[in-house]
């Protein structure tokens, strides 16, 4: 399993998502440490299908399910 915590230079709200991703990962038991990825291109932005920072992905999906079907990726 992959987890990735994406956010943007600026974001006030990233370090929340990576304390939310921890307390996830504790609370269902898995052996995963999450990584922090700072995205700084609309190319590395559209790759790792940002939405607005922070965005969360376990296994290269999106935590919101709604976000799945988006295209309108950005730094913001």
């Amino acid at each position: 399993m992959r987890i990735q915590v994406l956010y943007t230079a600026g974001c006030e709200h990233y370090e929340k998502a990576i304390e939310a991703a921890h307390d996830a990962i504790h609370m269902a038991g898995i052996d995963v440490e999450p990584e922090v990825i700072e995205v700084s291109s609309m190319e590395q932005a559209r790759q790792l299908r940002i939405l607005g920072s922070p965005t969360v992905l376990v296994d290269g999906f999106d935590v919101e399910p709604s976000a799945r079907s988006r295209t309108d990726f950005n730094l913001g």
